[in-house]
């Protein structure tokens, strides 16, 4: 129920925006030169995250079973107008395994593949800071989970995929600017959503989804 709700209001801020397209479309600004095509690589970071990774008396939370995140991105756009683009994107995160309470887990590995719309704050094109705005929806593939107690293996979470929702800032300070093409880097800030992997040691392992936080750095290419 809470994924709907997630779901219903990411689609609801994408209408929202669509409704300033027809703004753009009889300014006069809006047949101004810009760049269509975009490719970004990104280096990224989850420090913070939230949510029960299990269930019980004490369960753990999420940040108590894994380290920080550490991955790369690759992300392709298409800007319909000025201030809006399309997105889609690819990333690979792990996340190393740590001990609770004499429990040892496995390391992490999460793909995501997703879509999206981004929209520049600001008008004027040939700004060397643009600030925007990023709302992304996709799937999210993890690995099978297993724990370790006194030379004990179990399987505690199944391989699945589940629903990831994410929406943030970003900034993207523009380096080199051509006829061609322009060269730029970007820092990006993001609250994210992970469903819940399937349980295999219910009820122990029956967890929530994950919130967190995810940092990127990168580089972007526009044509």
């Amino acid at each position: 129920m809470r994924t709907k709700r997630l779901c219903l209001f990411l689609l609801c801020f994408l209408a929202f925006l669509s409704f300033l397209w027809p703004e753009e479309v009889v300014k006069p600004s809006s047949k101004e030169k810009y760049r269509k095509f975009s490719a970004r690589f990104s280096f990224q970071s989850e420090p913070l995250f939230a949510g029960k990774a299990g269930k019980g008396s004490h369960p753990p939370g999420y940040r108590e079973v894994f380290q920080p995140g550490f991955g790369g991105g690759l992300e392709i756009g298409f800007s319909f107008y000025p201030r809006h683009q399309a997105i889609i994107g690819y990333e690979d995160k792990d996340y190393k395994g740590q001990v609770f309470e004499g429990v040892k887990f496995s390391n992490r590995k999460i793909t995501l593949v997703y879509a999206g719309w981004k929209m520049n704050l600001l008008t004027a094109q040939k700004a060397s800071l643009k600030p925007y705005l990023k709302v992304e929806i996709g799937t999210a593939s993890l690995n099978k989970i297993q724990i370790i107690y006194h030379e004990i293996h179990n399987d505690y979470w199944d391989s699945s995929w589940v629903p990831m929702l994410r929406a943030g800032v970003g900034i993207e300070l523009i380096l080199f600017d051509w006829k061609p093409y322009s060269n730029g880097a970007f820092l990006e800030i993001k609250a994210q959503y992970l469903g819940k992997p399937p349980s295999l040691m219910s009820p122990h392992s029956d967890s929530r989804g994950c919130w967190s936080f995810p940092i990127s750095l990168g580089l972007s290419f526009n044509l």
